[in-house]
């Protein structure tokens, strides 16, 4: 646990911060989102080994320096997993096999195959191998992939089948009661998703994960701090390195408007809202250490 009253972690962590910045101006952002783009759409791949080297090189190119088992590593892992999963949507949506009547007659059934899901699998779990009419509204909402990370497949299956195999055929009014399991996000419904969508709201949340970077650069380590501690006098000292960190921080974008304009108003009141938010940690914990105190 690094010292408060040293100032290295502190200093390290506002220099840290000011090297992010050039993330934030115009120019270097839209070249670095066209890049992620690029290789996000080239083959719209989902995420592998070197899709993380190619956006590590992209990032390093903007002097972010940030963890890759941080935060906002996981949000850039789920921005590529939802642009893929969308894209498939908008496959499955452009193929159109569901909507074709002599396959939904020779196919009156499907099988719903959980083969893999990435951030909800119990919801996905839940629905593995139950067998739904190929009219019935749970495809509406369910037809994979509907959410972020979703790999699923259904599988065609003839009357004759579900006969021999004696299933029960389920609905969506089942899955939503009993299983207790909910529809995904709007835009992977039959009929909603393209491969415009998907390559907008990637744009999107690329551009918010960028202007994000300068804060998570800095956050990202000292929440893991946090969660290294394992007594309240570690959380204790944790939470004090923060406030002196984001104290530094704001005095070094507040006076001389490193940042100009509307991105860098934004930006110093995002650090004013952390500074905020690593007070009130520190008040808790003094308060609970001196409960414990008083109790003793």
């Amino acid at each position: 646990m690094p010292k408060v009253d040293d100032g290295v972690y502190v200093q390290n962590a506002a220099k840290r911060f000011l090297s992010a910045l050039p993330a934030l101006v115009e120019d270097r952002q839209e070249g670095a989102v066209e890049r992620l783009l690029d290789i996000a759409t080239g083959q719209s791949v989902s995420w592998s080994r070197e899709t993380l080297l190619a956006v590590k090189n992209v990032t390093a190119e903007l002097g972010l320096e940030l963890s890759p088992t941080g935060r906002w590593w996981d949000q850039i892992h789920r921005a590529w997993y939802r642009h893929w999963c969308l894209w498939r949507a908008a496959e499955r949506d452009k193929a159109g096999v569901q909507k074709k009547e002599h396959i939904r007659r020779a196919f009156p059934f499907r099988q719903y195959s959980c083969i893999r899901a990435i951030y909800e699998p119990a919801a996905h779990n839940k629905l593995d191998g139950l067998v739904f009419r190929v009219d019935d509204p749970f495809w509406e909402y369910h037809d994979p992939p509907w959410d972020d990370g979703c790999a699923c497949t259904a599988i065609p299956r003839m009357a004759s089948w579900a006969e021999r195999e004696s299933v029960d055929v389920r609905s969506l009014e089942y899955v939503r009661n009993v299983l207790g399991v909910g529809p995904g996000p709007d835009e992977y419904r039959p009929g909603h998703a393209s491969g415009a969508t998907a390559t907008k709201r990637l744009e999107t949340d690329l551009r918010d994960l960028l202007r994000d970077a300068p804060i998570a650069v800095v956050e990202d380590p000292l929440a893991q701090e946090l969660e290294a501690c394992g007594t309240r006098e570690e959380t204790l000292i944790a939470s004090r390195l923060a406030v002196a960190t984001w104290t530094r921080i704001l005095e070094s974008v507040t006076p001389d408007g490193v940042v100009d304009g509307e991105i860098g108003e934004q930006l110093r009141e995002r650090v004013r809202a952390k500074l905020r938010h690593w007070h009130e940690q520190l008040a808790f914990i003094e308060r609970r250490i001196a409960q414990d105190g008083r109790d003793d």
